[in-house]
């Protein structure tokens, strides 16, 4: 079986310890999106937002120029 344990987020060198739905929704806060997406099954946009594919991380890293790289990221 699968299980999600607790996990941290540190801001300012102070780590706090939350579910994994508490991680979701300080992260959705610290993005500014609506809290409406935590009830969501699957967020586009917190997925695209926080998990870039790799495909898309490695066009970034090696095709683009330093200005459109920092802009991109």
């Amino acid at each position: 079986s699968v299980r999600q344990d607790k996990g941290y987020i540190q801001i300012n060198g102070s780590r706090k310890f939350k579910t994994p739905q508490e991680l979701k929704a300080e992260v959705l806060k610290l993005l500014g999106y609506p809290m409406d997406l935590l009830t969501k099954q699957k967020s586009r946009i917190f997925r695209y937002t926080v998990y870039t594919p790799q495909e898309s991380m490695n066009e970034i890293i090696t095709e683009m120029d330093e200005e459109e790289r920092l802009d991109t990221l």
